[in-house]
């Protein structure tokens, strides 16, 4: 194991948890498959295939990059291999190598450059994303709020790092196409309808509820491309100790935006992209650092996209672009990430509200249902600056600040009253509206030792200001509003679009919310010897909010104020194994789009349970968990009315895999099974019943495996199941369990002497037609995906 350690002699927190029995004798060769990467997680994967327990102060291995080493040797060969060139040393004994600076006649030099994908490449400094596993697809570790960067194996909670290598390769265009692949995750809208969202572990989290390194209320309010980011993490459950409240206060998960950072390599790299039926792209990365030491990083990452998509009539464009700055110094850290996102999009998909006794079939994958000329405009602007101070080598003061501005402008639709034989009624609303954040955090993180016994306490004080103002239409008549258009989801009615007055600049629109949120908090992450880590911590929040009426006269305000606890504990009853539990809570304000959120409704207390198990294998990983959510079931009906009717509980157990168990075979998905259940409804009218957006097995699995036959060639192939799920809260309507497969390749070459990669996909192979989710959103239809990167 890599034990940190410091010249005053105080021992540190663990950097990651090794693979290692230390009673393994080490002479004996072993098969070591190492990747060129960053020397601190190269020690770890060698620690983990050699059975070898490797010591080092993280001083000494941070910023260097080790080569790739492959091959059955004995472990001392291999360590002697990755530390070549370093200026470093190791000796070993009794299954312990101590890595050191090299003695005077040992040989010392600088570490020659070593080539790294940059895709996967990290820059050298404190802070770093956790290393990539084996395979490439996901990371090490994730950020775990206010605990930082934190191994899986160190981790007592569910989270996965999906890394930009995997971004890439899947030619994930939005972050749907990423989260496709985590089994307890399953997408909200309709591939066609212009935002994010998600149901984690059954609760809902929007876009608006994402982070960008760490800081909600920043990221655009619909669409990212996570392109633009080098990982999008997942955390599971809620996370109030954690990461505080989101301003609309989802909990079941947390989805983090890492920014991406200039390496000391120079990055050039254009990619060009296309979609059926007609969408063309590129992403442009560009990445360079200046200075002494090469303290002075610049990144940037643009993508546009423009074109019809697979469904028909329905069109896309996305432009955007993050410029990231940072400084890295000898005790000061700084950064600066500056983005913009503009979305157009013609043709929107929406869902629909049923009133017979049963769900009709949807009718074909791609077909138009709703009106072509519905639209939306959307314009976001996004800022973040961060600073890291050491006061010394177990002190540390750190501050964020964040803002973001969003303006909409819409004319979209919606399939009311849809009966058996498929007819409905389309409701069509002009909108606009705005959203402005202002978040800040200031804090600090301390290490020490009481006895046996390593603290990593962190402390920190955060707010969020936000101000929200939307201008409906909703059943206004001409030329303001729309008539309804009486249709049919089989034999759609397409009208000629008319006459709309100029809608309202979105800034004008009337104020219909503000929310200020207030957090204080403090975690203790306690290491006891090698096997036991226990973390303990609360957050005292305060949410204070406004809502106003179409007119943007206030019409009520609360104040509401609760300290939110959370433990967990990690015990490893060998390196190889880790197993946890945890307990933890979130906070949700009533949400202010419900027709009567002037009324004064409780702020929702969501609790969790979970246990699970952990192991690593070197090259290949699992995780399996068990949970228990409970949430006051507040429920948004027909009317536009919100009320709260019971409770929700959500009873589920998840096992995901990951890494690469045989050399070019790499697989990467899992099972969820899920008992969401409704208990002390109103009157017991739904007790027992089943939960909506509530499935009860969820199957993700995909692979890759790289062809013997030819060099730099990799076939894909995912599969991806949904049971069935009940529309409505009395379980009377049901939707049928549905499953896709995907299939693609993708060829590594060279042109002209640089790199290549072409890659072609084709999603939803069958063109299967379903309803994706309880609130009746159709499924993607089949998509060809072609994309071409050259590094330059």
């Amino acid at each position: 194991m890599i034990q940190r350690r410091t010249g005053f002699g105080l021992a540190r927190a663990a950097l990651f948890a090794l693979l290692c029995l230390a009673e393994t004798a080490i002479a004996e060769p072993v098969a070591v498959d190492i990747p060129a990467q960053p020397l601190e997680s190269a020690l770890t994967a060698l620690g983990a295939q050699a059975r070898l327990t490797v010591v080092a102060d993280p001083a000494l291995v941070k910023g260097r990059m080790a080569p790739a080493v492959s091959g059955t040797m004995e472990p001392a060969a291999a360590l002697d291999a990755l530390l070549k060139g370093s200026g470093l040393a190791a000796t070993i004994r009794d299954g312990t190598a101590t890595v050191r600076k090299a003695a005077r006649g040992e040989p010392e030099s600088m570490l020659p450059e070593v080539s790294v994908t940059g895709a996967t490449e990290t820059a050298a400094m404190p802070g770093d994303t956790p290393a990539p596993y084996a395979g490439g697809q996901v990371a090490r570790g994730a950020q775990i709020g206010m605990l930082g960067n934190r191994d899986f194996m160190d981790t007592p909670f569910s989270s996965t790092g999906y890394t930009a290598e995997l971004i890439q390769n899947q030619q994930a265009r939005t972050l749907a196409d990423v989260m496709v692949n985590d089994p307890s995750v399953r997408d909200f809208y309709s591939s066609s309808f212009p935002q994010d969202s998600f149901f984690i572990r059954g609760f809902q989290v929007d876009s608006t509820d994402f982070a960008i390194g760490g800081l909600y209320g920043v990221s655009p309010s619909l669409r990212t491309s996570p392109a633009l980011y080098e990982r999008v993490e997942v955390l599971k459950g809620p996370s109030a100790l954690l990461n505080g409240t989101p301003p609309f206060g989802a909990v079941g998960g947390t989805v983090n935006l890492v920014p991406k950072r200039a390496t000391d390599k120079p990055i050039a790299q254009v990619t060009g992209s296309f979609a059926s039926d007609s969408q063309f792209g590129a992403h442009v990365d560009v990445g360079r650092r200046f200075g002494a030491d090469n303290s002075i990083g610049l990144r940037f990452n643009g993508v546009y996209r423009d074109g019809d998509v697979a469904l028909d009539g329905n069109s896309q464009e996305l432009g955007a672009a993050v410029v990231g700055l940072d400084f890295r110094g000898e005790s000061v850290r700084l950064s600066l990430d500056v983005g913009y996102d503009r979305q157009r999009e013609e043709g929107i998909e929406n869902s629909f509200f049923p009133v017979g006794t049963a769900i009709p079939d949807p009718p074909g994958a791609s077909r138009r249902i709703f009106q072509p000329w519905t639209y939306l405009k959307s314009d976001d602007a996004f800022a973040t600056a961060r600073g890291e101070f050491d006061v010394n080598s177990d002190l540390t003061l750190f501050a964020a600040l964040g803002g973001s501005s969003n303006e909409i402008e819409e004319v979209y639709p919606f399939g009311d009253s849809l009966t058996n034989a498929g007819d409905f009624t389309e409701i069509i609303t002009p909108h606009v509206g705005y959203n402005r954040t202002l978040t800040a955090l200031l804090g600090a993180r301390g290490k020490f030792s009481t006895g046996e016994i390593r603290h990593d306490v962190t402390f920190n004080a955060s707010n969020l200001r936000q101000e929200r103002g939307n201008f409906f239409e909703f059943g206004t008549p001409p030329p303001n509003g729309v008539n309804p258009v009486n249709s049919s989801i089989q034999t759609p009615n397409f009208v000629a679009k008319p006459f709309i007055a100029p809608l309202r600049d979105p800034g004008d629109a009337p104020k219909s919310s503000e929310l200020d949120m207030t957090g204080l908090a403090l975690s203790d992450a306690m290491a006891l010897g090698e096997r036991w880590t226990v973390i303990l911590g609360a957050r005292l929040q305060r949410i204070k909010t406004w809502y106003y009426d179409d007119f943007g006269v206030l019409q009520r305000s609360s104040d509401d104020e609760k300290v939110s606890p959370a433990a967990g504990v990690v015990f490893k009853p060998t390196a190889r194994v880790s197993l946890y539990v945890n307990y933890i809570e979130g906070f949700t304000p009533t949400p202010s789009f419900a027709n009567n959120a002037n009324q004064l409704l409780p702020p929702a207390v969501t609790k969790q349970v979970e246990a699970g198990a952990k192991a690593d294998f070197g090259s290949a990983g699992a995780s399996f968990a068990v949970f228990r959510i409970e949430q006051p079931n507040q429920i948004l009906g027909a009317t536009g009315l919100w009320s709260l009717d019971g409770m929700q509980r959500n009873d589920g157990a998840e096992l995901t895999v990951f890494g690469e168990p045989a050399r070019g075979l790499r697989l990467l998905g899992g099972v969820m099974l899920l008992d969401g259940v409704q208990t002390r409804t109103e009157g017991g009218l739904n007790d027992g019943k089943t939960a909506l957006n509530a499935p009860e097995l969820n199957v993700n699995l995909g692979a890759e495996w790289d062809a013997p036959f030819l060099a730099g060639l990799t076939f894909t192939a995912r599969g991806i199941y949904t049971g069935e799920q009940y529309v409505d809260p009395a379980n009377t309507l049901t939707i049928p369990a549905w499953m896709r497969f995907d299939v693609g390749a993708r060829y590594a070459m060279k042109a002209g002497g640089r790199p290549v990669m072409l890659r072609a996909a084709v999603e939803n192979v069958a063109n299967e037609a379903y309803w994706a989710n309880s609130s009746l959103y159709r499924g993607a239809p089949r998509t060809y995906l072609l994309s071409a990167t050259i590094d330059f």
